[in-house]
């Protein structure tokens, strides 16, 4: 029954908004618990968790990460770390729109690294979208009023291009890892 196209629609559709729920969730959590604990602290345990959690499913395939071909599992798994302690830092020294906005420069960023590396040939539709996109953020920005310290603006443009870098290797990845080996990473 997952053959049918519209089921894999639907099921693609439910995994994303799914995604989208508890990365949600897990911002507020941090914006929440700044003043608690280190950004550093946060993400540890969210990793010790994660490891705990799913290990067992990969455990007979951890060697597959030691092949030849596994470096840009390696280089996603390292990216997406420097990108996750970076938002999580921004969390917690400044608001939960001005750190998504900033984190969310990472698109343009994709859009250039995945045109550089000739894995898109980006058309009007496709930079629109992404105008109309990066556009919003900034608009609520200014809407919102919030103070952007040199601090916030350079650990959220790193966060950003770790975060390009992560999702770009992500299609790479796919061709020598499965989904979770690549998330265990």
């Amino acid at each position: 029954m997952l053959n049918r196209p519209h089921c894999s629609l639907l099921l693609g559709v439910a995994s994303g908004l799914a995604s989208a729920i508890a990365v949600g969730l897990v911002s507020l959590i941090i914006f929440r618990e700044a003043g608690d604990l280190p950004s550093g602290e946060i993400i540890f345990a969210r990793a010790v968790v994660g490891l705990a959690v799913s290990t067992p499913i990969v455990w007979r395939r951890l060697g597959d990460l030691a092949g030849r071909n596994a470096g840009v599992v390696w280089t996603r798994a390292a990216a997406l770390a420097v990108s996750m302690l970076c938002f999580a830092w921004n969390l917690q020294h400044t608001s939960l729109g001005l750190a998504s906005m900033l984190f969310n420069v990472s698109l343009v960023l994709i859009l250039v690294f995945s045109w550089a590396l000739g894995e898109l040939v980006p058309g009007w539709r496709t930079a629109g979208g992404l105008g109309l996109a990066a556009a919003g953020t900034w608009v609520y920005w200014f809407a919102a009023g919030s103070p952007l310290s040199p601090a916030v603006v350079g650990v959220g443009m790193l966060g950003a291009l770790a975060a390009s870098v992560a999702y770009v290797t992500l299609k790479r990845a796919t061709r020598v890892a499965g989904p979770w080996l690549i998330t265990w990473a």
